[in-house]
């Protein structure tokens, strides 16, 4: 046989396997079939997924309002700055707290209020932080209030007015035991 016989006779067998005549072979016309299984090869995924159960920590802070006129100079001299709202099976972990007012003591007294009728309020001599509040069973609001540690006349209380105060905690989830 001539060589170009032989070259005629491969095209002759090639083109019909190589799918050039419409769909003589089936599909190896590489069209996509849409109704087909999809492989995904993940062999060389080498992606991690970390998940930080941490929790944030939240931060507030401010100045203390002005005494208001109408302030009678009683014992019970405070002034509420935030409230902090918790649903049940949350606690609260005080980590830092800290007032500043210039020649005289002002302290945070946290009053829990919680719906099943608990009240709880915590001394500042109580937050040794990180300080878990109590309540943590129940939906809570937390009013966070300064109260004012300097006496003025017949030992009656200032109003905690114009005192720095800064705040930071942790809302951590808990298990009913």
């Amino acid at each position: 046989m001539k060589t170009d016989r032989i070259f005629v006779l491969l095209l002759v067998v090639m083109l019909p396997m190589s799918g050039c005549f419409d769909d003589a072979v089936g599909d190896a016309d590489a069209e996509e079939d849409s109704s087909g299984t999809t492989v995904i090869n993940n062999y060389y995924n080498n992606t991690t997924n970390i998940v930080d159960d941490a929790p944030i920590i939240l931060a507030i802070g401010g100045l203390s309002p002005a005494e208001p006129a109408d302030f009678d100079n009683s014992y019970a001299a405070f002034v509420t700055v935030a409230q902090i709202n918790t649903s049940a099976l949350e606690m609260i972990e005080v980590v830092e707290s800290d007032t500043y007012s210039p020649g005289s003591s002002h302290t945070f007294t946290i009053y829990s209020n919680c719906s099943n009728g608990l009240a709880f309020a915590n001394s500042p001599s109580d937050f040794d932080n990180p300080y878990p509040l109590p309540g943590s069973a129940f939906s809570c609001t937390h009013e966070l209030s300064l109260r004012s540690g300097s006496t003025g006349v017949f030992g009656a209380y200032n109003y905690p007015a114009n005192v720095s105060w800064s705040f930071a905690y942790k809302v951590i989830p808990v298990i009913a035991g």
